[in-house]
């Protein structure tokens, strides 16, 4: 029955066992009922480009993003005053 491969599923989870990978329809469902707001599109199009640079422009796109840096703004206050104000 269903609810029998669900729990033996679980319980190779549970035990670092291997689970089937989702769909690609099914993994874009779960990732926008985890974040609506999410958008990684600029990213899989760097991911997905021939360049030898890939983690250079992630850096740089992630870097760049005003939301990112919003969420980031008070470890960045903490680190630039802990580098001009050394006590």
């Amino acid at each position: 029955s269903d609810i029998k491969i669900k729990k033996e599923e679980l319980k190779a989870i549970l035990k670092g066992g291997y689970k089937k990978p989702l769909s690609i329809e099914e993994a874009k469902k779960r990732l926008k009922e985890s974040d609506p707001n999410i958008d990684i599109g600029k990213i899989l199009k760097i991911l997905n480009t021939p360049s030898n640079n890939k983690l250079k422009l992630i850096l740089i796109e992630l870097l760049s993003d005003p939301e990112i840096i919003s969420y980031f703004s008070p470890v960045i206050k903490e680190i630039v005053i802990k580098l001009i104000i050394r006590e």
